[in-house]
């Protein structure tokens, strides 16, 4: 789900705390939205904030290496 809502370049940009100078994520309201979304579906009914925070943290951590990042780093 937060593929669809994020572009890469923006997912780069946010992480669950806001360390580091970024986006903290915990904060949006679009925490919120996806969250009751989630809810919503009677498989996920259970799902707890930080149940939320896990895979959404494993999401925002993994964008640099993704779309190519990793690939186009320098080798050292």
């Amino acid at each position: 789900m937060i593929s669809c809502l994020f572009s890469n370049d923006l997912t780069k940009l946010c992480n669950w705390t806001g360390l580091g100078q970024k986006i903290a994520f915990k904060g949006l309201m679009l925490k919120n939205i996806v969250h009751r979304a989630i809810r919503k579906n009677p498989g996920t009914k259970e799902t707890t904030e930080g149940n939320l925070q896990e895979v959404v943290s494993k999401y925002l951590k993994g964008a640099a290496d993704r779309e190519g990042g990793r690939k186009n780093r320098p080798q050292n």
